[in-house]
């Protein structure tokens, strides 16, 4: 499952800029132009991280003691011109995670974003790990066992790094997984070596699945990798 970011921007296209400046592909991204609409979403679903440009106004400070109420882990990160020691205090002590003061490098504050949303990626998947076996339809892949199983009949035994990359698709079907996150989870670290070698995995498993026609690994042009499963149901145990 993706990572979910709801950007307040109250129209100072800073949100648009997020969305074209961070990794999109990997979570879910949604703008809210003020905080009335940022409470409805949040009420209504889970959100990873909520970021918040522009806090003049005392509604926003206000919206940040709400919202942590409702969710103690979503992670508040402010964007704000305001370098006030005693203000930045303030916003902390009433629970946000991170203060941007503006004008910031973009580039720079992007990557961070996209790291902080890693790591909940990561620590969404460690949990998700805990179970033995997932199931998509009737592919079944157990992580302890090592083995690929469809409609209960062993089609594969499978490498460690192969049950790793096959149990990241399987637990985000349907959605994009980056070249980045897999090997972070995999190996630990991003160089070359490893992105090639990511290559010559997702490979492999595209011929053990080769007879399945509803199960497929798609690539995605210069975001990473999707294994499409139609109107599959995925389930843990």
């Amino acid at each position: 499952m993706k990572s979910s970011v709801l950007i307040i921007d109250n129209g100072s296209h800073i949100g648009h800029l997020l969305r074209k400046n961070l990794n999109v592909d990997s979570f879910n991204l949604f703008i809210a132009k003020d905080t009335y609409v940022a409470l409805e979403k949040i009420n209504r679903e889970k959100l990873d991280m909520c970021i918040i440009n522009n806090t003049r106004c005392l509604e926003y400070f206000k919206f940040v003691q709400k919202i942590r109420k409702i969710d103690p882990e979503i992670q508040i990160t402010i964007l704000s011109s305001n370098a006030n020691k005693n203000e930045i205090i303030k916003w902390y002590k009433a629970g946000i995670d991170d203060y941007l003061i503006k004008p910031f490098d973009f580039d720079i504050n992007c990557a961070k974003i996209n790291n902080k949303l890693q790591k909940i990626t990561l620590k969404r998947l460690a949990k998700q790990a805990n179970f033995n076996s997932i199931k998509t339809g009737a592919l079944e892949l157990n992580y302890e066992k090592r083995t690929l199983n469809y409609y209960q009949k062993l089609l594969k035994n499978l490498s460690q790094t192969e049950t790793e990359l096959l149990k990241l698709l399987m637990l985000n079907q349907n959605e994009i997984v980056s070249r980045e996150l897999a090997m972070k989870i995999i190996w630990n670290q991003l160089n070359n070596e490893h992105s090639k070698s990511i290559d010559v995995y997702i490979n492999k498993l595209r011929n053990y699945l080769k007879g399945i026609s509803d199960v497929k690994i798609i690539t995605v042009w210069k975001s990473g990798y999707s294994l499409f499963c139609g109107n599959q149901n995925q389930t843990t145990f």
